[in-house]
């Protein structure tokens, strides 16, 4: 199973998991996106339906040696390693007999161990990869100057939950500063060998990115290097949607 099912499955636990508990997507959202866990029972048993439907909750136990080999069969090696290490701290830290908080507590330290195995399942594969490659120096200084310093974790979990422009100013920000974005043109050939060292596995689907975003070029118009790069994000989307990303 490679990300992208992984991140449809995800999505379709929480649809159902939201509808059988009632739980608000604002709640949702702020605890995926912004790490607020109120010990509120909606949010609580949710988690705990989310748990009993990936087989990690059984009988009312959490079940972490399953939720090991699920890592191991599921993900890269190095993503299953921190997610290991995460349910071995977070496992021995639930106190409640309660199955609800329990789930609840789970998640709560799972999200503050490790907030970035929650984004790397939520936000979009390439661009999850894209983003943890920055230097802690560029994303500073990308995110002051494309606004969304507030907003980082919402670029964290889902880059489209941001704001387009600003978005668009932050990837034209690091671009210049990878060396892809010189004098507002981009230059595809330095992009290519980024990408590829970024996504080396066949499951990553490389050449078909690249294909898309050198095909999406030519919509690279505007005023300033926000606005092209805008236009070639919009166009990225579209074509990745269509090819199944």
């Amino acid at each position: 199973m490679n990300m992208d099912q992984i991140r449809n499955v995800v999505k379709s636990a929480r649809k159902t998991c939201a509808s059988q508990v009632g739980a608000s997507k604002e709640l949702l959202d702020n605890a995926s996106q912004k790490g607020e866990f109120p010990p509120d029972p909606k949010l609580q048993c949710y988690f705990k339906c989310v748990l009993v439907l990936s087989k990690a909750m059984k009988n009312d136990q959490l079940r972490p040696e399953v939720m090991k080999t699920q890592a191991e069969l599921m993900l890269t090696d190095d993503l299953s390693e921190r997610i290991k290490v995460t349910i071995d701290k977070c496992f021995p830290s639930i106190t409640s007999s309660d199955s609800c908080e329990a789930a609840w507590q789970f998640a709560k330290c799972y999200y503050e161990t490790d907030s970035s195995i929650v984004t790397s399942v939520k936000s979009e594969h390439g661009f999850n990869k894209y983003l943890q490659a920055q230097s802690p120096d560029v994303m500073e200084k990308c995110l002051k100057e494309s606004k969304l310093e507030a907003e980082k974790d919402k670029l964290l979990t889902d880059e489209t939950s941001v704001d387009p422009e600003k978005w668009a100013c932050f990837i034209a920000c690091t671009l210049k500063e990878n060396g892809s974005l010189v004098n507002g043109e981009i230059k595809f050939d330095v992009l290519s060998e980024l990408l590829k060292k970024l996504l080396p596995n066949k499951e990553d689907r490389t050449p078909e990115r690249l294909e898309i975003i050198q095909n999406c070029l030519p919509e690279g118009t505007g005023s300033n290097d926000c606005e092209k790069m805008g236009n070639i994000i919009k166009c990225v989307q579209i074509k990745l949607k269509e090819k199944g990303f």
